[in-house]
């Protein structure tokens, strides 16, 4: 049996500490969390996300804001967690077997089947706790938003400024290039998704502009 998809409540989402960026931008230190989960990230919907942000005057992190995240000297970067990881791809070939090579329609349906649980709160709590595990090991959040830190590579980030209805995703970052490359701003694209999406690796990071700060 699939588990099913789990997007975190509007009601249980919490914006973490914050961090001036060098533009003056003020960004928060990590993805929006979990008040439920205390090592998780919050994992709404695109929709929710933006929703969110606006009852606290905020915005989700734009293409131009992602770029000077990522070049900011005082970013710590993490190792991403894509999943499924080894042992839960074990788990689903001693369950389903190995994926088939003689049928290419077989093997697309072998894999929607691996990845069907990817918005679960079984693959959000495996995917969290190993980015938690590296941020544990560096320091806490307060004590990171105190020296001015911040980290990337938490979660794939939702991108502001979709068109009604849509999602924009950027990151996240491996080997200098982004997994999901986002969106420019002179770019007409709606994006791939619409804006229900989300899964175990999304997240809602959220800037103010910097006259606000």
């Amino acid at each position: 049996m699939i588990p099913p998809a789990h997007e975190t409540r509007i009601e249980d989402m919490i914006l973490p500490p914050t961090v001036l960026l060098p533009s003056g931008k003020r960004i928060t230190v990590v993805a929006a969390l979990d008040a439920t989960r205390p090592r998780g990230f919050a994992h709404p919907s695109y929709r929710r996300a933006v929703e969110f942000g606006r009852m606290h005057g905020a915005s989700l992190v734009s293409y131009d804001t992602i770029s000077e995240m990522y070049a900011a000297p005082k970013r710590v970067e993490l190792i991403p967690v894509t999943l499924p990881n080894s042992a839960m791809y074990r788990a689903f070939v001693e369950a389903n077997g190995l994926p088939p090579q003689a049928s290419t329609k077989l093997l697309l349906a072998w894999r929607s089947r691996l990845m069907a649980p990817m918005a679960s709160l079984e693959w959000q709590d495996v995917g969290d706790a190993a980015i938690w595990d590296q941020i544990d090991k560096i320091g806490t959040l307060a004590e990171m938003a105190e020296g001015g830190r911040f980290f990337v590579n938490d979660t794939k980030w939702f991108q502001g400024g979709a068109p009604p209805g849509r999602c924009y995703i950027r990151g996240w970052k491996v080997r200098g290039r982004f997994i999901q490359a986002g969106v420019p701003p002179q770019s007409k694209s709606i994006g791939p998704h619409n804006d229900g999406q989300f899964d175990y690796g999304t997240g809602a990071r959220y800037e103010w502009p910097a006259d606000n700060c």
